[in-house]
């Protein structure tokens, strides 16, 4: 009979676990992260976190919006939405730093693409009781009338949660501007490619 356990070796539980050391060591060690467990690290955040349904608790840049569809009724302070469908609201259709009509399938495309990409950034910060890992890269594709040139995609690995993905127009300053509880520093710069 075949070991169902969900912890076991090459599970997602055993990988999540795996994940959430290698960033505490990174982080608390201060050693530089190497290029094989940067990629573990994108492809597991991509693979399992981000694209995980979490409910969120509707916040008031999405309230009165109707969803999904424009004859369904508006979204009210209690409503319960999954989390990616709460940024896409707030970052894409509220905020305008997405082209009118983008998807909320473009818009999450955008943000693995920016988690992915090898020639983008990732910053390491302490935030409260765990580490926050955030990825930031330039993109060609087109932008909203509020976006900015970079796209950000926060998360904290240690509790497998996806923060944000939004498009600050002060650019990389938007990462670096709040003071750090310490340790705060790029695991990897984003190199500078034309929008």
């Amino acid at each position: 009979m075949a070991d169902n356990d969900d912890a076991g070796a090459g599970s997602p539980e055993a990988e999540r676990a795996a994940i959430a050391a290698l960033v505490r060591d990174v982080a608390e060690s201060g050693r530089e992260i190497a290029d094989e467990e940067l990629r573990r690290l994108r492809k597991y955040l991509v693979s399992w976190t981000l694209d995980r349904p979490l409910r969120i608790v509707a916040d008031s840049e999405t309230w009165g919006y109707p969803w999904p569809g424009p004859d369904d009724p508006p979204i009210l302070p209690a409503d319960q939405l999954d989390q990616r469908e709460a940024k896409y609201l707030k970052h894409v259709v509220h905020r305008g730093e997405w082209p009118v009509g983008t998807s909320i399938d473009e818009y999450m495309a955008t943000l693995r693409h920016v988690v992915l990409d090898e020639n983008g950034g990732v910053y390491l910060e302490r935030d409260a009781d765990s580490w926050k890992v955030t990825f930031v890269a330039r993109t060609p594709r087109r932008r909203g009338a509020r976006g900015g040139d970079y796209i950000i995609v926060a998360f904290l690995p240690e509790k497998d949660r996806w923060l944000t993905g939004f498009r600050p127009t002060e650019g990389l300053t938007a990462i670096t501007r709040r003071p750090s509880i310490g340790g705060a520093r790029w695991l990897k710069r984003p190199r500078r490619t034309p929008p």
